[in-house]
């Protein structure tokens, strides 16, 4: 819904936008906190490449 708010208020002032966005399935931080920190460093790391490259 915030990418949608963006891109209406880019579209009217004519300014170019793009939305990144994250999705994280683990529901329990706690009993999965090996498996939540790798995928975090994994995810951040590919956000990473993809701003290099825009």
């Amino acid at each position: 819904m915030e990418g949608a708010a963006v891109g209406h208020v880019s579209h009217i002032f004519n300014v170019p936008f793009i939305v990144i966005r994250s999705i994280c399935d683990i529901v329990n931080k706690e009993k999965n906190e090996v498996e939540y920190n790798k995928f975090f460093e994994l995810a951040a790391f590919n956000s990473a490449k993809v701003v290099q490259e825009i």
